[in-house]
């Protein structure tokens, strides 16, 4: 078994999966439960996708909001 993680996990987004897609690996590959992302990306889009993990799912909301305040 695996211990818990808690923290900021960045993944840089393959073309052809989905923001949900790459969440739900996460889990199944570290056997973690709580796992989020902080926005999404489309399938079609490369890129960096920040994703939360344990703990740190509690402070996805104020990340989120960080970042659509960067983007205005």
């Amino acid at each position: 078994m695996i211990p818990q993680l808690d923290g900021l996990l960045l993944v840089d987004k393959p073309p052809g999966k989905t923001s949900h897609d790459i969440v739900d690996f996460v889990r199944r590959r570290f056997d973690q439960r709580k796992v989020g992302h902080c926005g999404t990306l489309d399938p079609i889009a490369t890129g960096l996708l920040m994703l939360v993990v344990g703990k740190a799912t509690l402070v996805l909301a104020s990340i989120s909001k960080a970042i659509s305040a960067l983007k205005d």
